[in-house]
């Protein structure tokens, strides 16, 4: 019993680390962080899209952009009750036409997530059926129910 509730105590005091900096009310707010950050903006405009690149996008896209899809949501489980927080593993697939640009932009994503979250993975990928270059990042993020 012990162990069960130094665990919980340990992740609770986490979690708290993380809602106190910034309390979020879904996903969609991370896509609001980033938006609002000068730098991101600056490397990708608006081009933070959810789960795909809209249909109405030209074709072939020239300018770097971002993918966010949750991958998973976890409850954030205690011992004294219903959980108050979710833990979100959030994945940005950052497209360039070149590396150095990707690592940029991953650098100015990193600048801004580790304020509400913390780094999962990051991967480096060629996109074969673009020739983009192309970087993963996870994200694992607290968020308020």
């Amino acid at each position: 019993m012990y162990l069960k509730n130094h665990k919980a105590k340990a992740s609770s005091e986490r979690v708290k680390k993380f809602i106190r900096k910034k309390i979020m009310a879904d996903e969609s707010s991370i896509r609001t962080l980033l938006l609002a950050d000068t730098t991101v903006t600056s490397l990708i405009n608006t081009r933070l899209y959810d789960q795909r690149v809209p249909e109405n996008v030209l074709s072939p896209i020239t300018e770097p952009y971002v993918i966010m899809t949750t991958v998973s949501t976890t409850p954030e489980n205690q011992l004294d009750g219903a959980p108050g927080v979710d833990q979100y593993r959030l994945q940005f697939d950052i497209y360039a036409l070149s590396k150095a640009t990707c690592k940029s932009i991953l650098s100015a994503f990193r600048n801004v997530l580790h304020s509400v979250g913390y780094e999962a993975m990051s991967q480096d990928f060629l996109d074969e059926n673009t020739d983009l270059k192309r970087l993963l990042l996870h994200f694992d993020i607290f968020i308020s129910r």
